[in-house]
């Protein structure tokens, strides 16, 4: 069973149903509680001399764990050799992180019992724009041929979906200003409604990250249909009435069969 809920400084609003959506806010202080610990030894010194973030300047870098695949539910990650995060979990996100930019980034993903960079099982090379924003879901599975294919024939593999020019606020303290992406690996092609208002997002595929979205800080029944409009998959209340002037990454997070 699947999980829509948003997450915000100012309030969490959860519900349950077949298909996922899942909301993470984009603000530093997003899960500042649970993720202090893990941090506390996280220096930017310990990856890169003090040298080569003058040189190369710096990136802000939030990483999303939304890969639904059971073997991949808690995870280490690694960066350029180093333990970055230790047992990041499934539907967890980190604070921006401060990363150097205009040089490789090895990220590495290992499981949760790793002890070094050597049990790493998946490696992604990035390289960040200085003074950029990005957002980084870790998705898919770690063997497509034990799941379900994607109806649309995308490549369900583990990878890392990313996406810059991550905005901090929205332009207006009335608005909430979000991106969608769609993580369901086994899900077709979807619209989200807002019933009543507008579609807010239209045939959008297994890995399609919308542009951002803008909507009044209220009250909506989301209703998620196949891309012809209709029928209605699954619908949801999301009540963004106190989430004026901030920002957030949706999520299509899960299986739509969990079989």
């Amino acid at each position: 069973m699947s999980q829509f809920y948003t997450k915000s400084k100012k309030k969490n609003i959860s519900f349950q149903n077949n298909l996922a959506l899942k909301g993470v806010c984009c603000m530093n202080q997003l899960i500042k509680k649970n993720m202090k610990k893990l941090f506390k030894n996280l220096l930017i010194t310990s990856l890169f001399s003090l040298s080569a973030l003058t040189t190369y300047g710096q990136a802000n870098l939030q990483i999303i764990h939304n890969s639904a695949d059971p073997g991949a539910n808690t995870v280490d990650i690694y960066v350029n050799g180093v333990r970055a995060l230790d047992d990041f979990k499934f539907r967890s996100a980190t604070p921006f992180l401060t990363l150097p930019s205009g040089i490789v980034l090895n990220i590495g993903v290992a499981p949760g019992s790793s002890t070094s960079a050597a049990d790493t099982i998946k490696n992604f090379s990035v390289t960040l724009t200085a003074g950029q924003r990005y957002v980084a879901v870790a998705n898919g599975v770690l063997n497509p041929s034990n799941f379900a294919v994607n109806p649309n024939g995308n490549s369900t593999a583990f990878t890392l979906f990313i996406k810059d020019n991550i905005r901090s606020t929205a332009t207006n303290l009335t608005d909430v200003e979000f991106i969608v992406v769609h993580g369901a690996s086994d899900a077709p092609t979807v619209d989200v409604i807002a019933r009543g208002v507008a579609t807010l997002v239209n045939d959008a595929a297994y890995s399609n990250i919308t542009p951002y979205i803008t909507v009044p800080a209220a009250r909506y029944v989301l209703d998620v249909t196949a891309a012809a409009g209709t029928p209605t998959v699954a619908s949801y209340i999301a009540d963004l009435s106190g989430l004026g002037g901030g920002t957030a990454v949706i999520l299509a997070s899960g299986f739509l069969t969990p079989s």
